[in-house]
């Protein structure tokens, strides 16, 4: 150093050094910390939602078993749930309670084994004692009614609105079934134009007749499927049950278009050739898709059509509740139902 000037320079760098090397070791307290984890929501027997979560998980098509089929029965997934089990993936019928996580293997033997009454009672039997010591689902499970069937008026006219959306892409289905809720379909219908007239009163427009022929049939088929359980899924032209377990896909049903077009080809068929010929015959030519029952397809324990008690079938229960004046179901209500 053989001036002034390079000790200044030699001064300029040491304070270059430590001013970056207190830069890089100082940060601020905020970089260190991590998110908080979002505390986790508590399930408890009363939540609704949560039980029909459960219920969902229950697709594996071993639970449509006769053992399972029927509302009082333990093993139906309907009644795991209430009891805070929920199906694991893939794993057939093993199960996970959702507070404990203690899992239960629910397989039985042939229905024409010796055994099988014997194991069916243990197996029942752990539904209850299968949790952990301290897991509150062994004393306190969701109510019982959740396990029936639901005839809430208002909830059926909302799935009605949301399947009318899907137009002439829904399932045609037969007039026999339909006959059987003509006046409930009637009272659907009516609560979802008491909404539409007011729109149209504004809009001032008229359908056309062949419009409005079809706009009655999407209206009186959604809400047919509507009470019979169905719902409009959250994949395109898809539908759902109310559970969320059994899906349809439009496509592999004669849609309300394709029956119109068949009728039309059958009567211009009659005219050219002057001879009568069988529907079934060109029905064929519709890649082979059949009509929807909207009760054949729900799953065996699906309480709608599952036998109560007394001999009556779920849709029985809902479409009698219908019957009377008002919006409040006289049939099985969730008045425990939680918020």
């Amino acid at each position: 150093m053989n001036s002034i000037s390079d000790l200044h320079a030699l001064g300029d760098i040491l304070t270059d050094f430590v001013s970056n090397k207190d830069f890089k070791r100082k940060h601020d307290d905020c970089e260190f910390l991590s998110p908080s984890p979002k505390k986790p929501r508590t399930v408890h027997s009363l939540d609704y939602s949560a039980f029909l979560t459960r219920v969902s998980t229950f697709k594996d098509i071993s639970w449509c078993h006769s053992s399972c089929s029927s509302t009082t029965s333990l093993l139906s997934p309907l009644q795991l749930a209430r009891h805070g089990w929920s199906g694991v993936e893939g794993e057939g019928k093993l199960v996970r309670c959702i507070s404990c996580r203690e899992n239960l293997y629910l397989l039985l033997p042939s229905i024409t084994s010796t055994t099988f009454t014997s194991t069916l009672a243990k197996q029942e039997a752990r539904v209850m004692t299968g949790h952990a010591e301290f897991c509150p689902w062994g004393a306190s499970p969701s109510p019982h009614s959740w396990a029936l069937v639901s005839s809430n008026k208002q909830e059926v006219v909302d799935l009605a609105r949301g399947l009318v959306v899907c137009g002439t892409d829904l399932p045609w289905v037969k007039e026999g079934i339909i006959d059987k809720f003509r006046g409930v379909i009637g009272w659907v219908v009516g609560e979802m134009e008491k909404r539409e007239s007011k729109k149209q009163e504004k809009r001032g427009r008229r359908k056309s007749k062949d419009l409005e022929r079809k706009t009655k049939k999407v209206k009186e088929t959604s809400a047919l499927l509507a009470v019979l359980g169905w719902q409009r899924g959250e994949v395109e032209n898809t539908m759902t049950d109310m559970f969320k377990v059994r899906r349809v896909g439009f496509w592999n049903f004669l849609s309300l278009q394709e029956e119109v077009d068949r009728v039309d080809d059958m009567r211009v068929s009659r005219e050219l050739s002057g001879q009568s010929h069988d529907g079934e015959e060109i029905l064929k030519e519709v890649q082979g898709k059949k009509y929807f029952d909207p009760l054949k397809e729900h799953l065996s324990w699906n309480p709608l059509v599952v036998k109560d008690e007394s001999g009556v079938f779920g849709w029985e229960i809902v479409r009698d509740s219908f019957e009377g004046e008002g919006g409040e179901s006289v049939a099985v209500v969730r008045e425990e139902k939680g918020k």
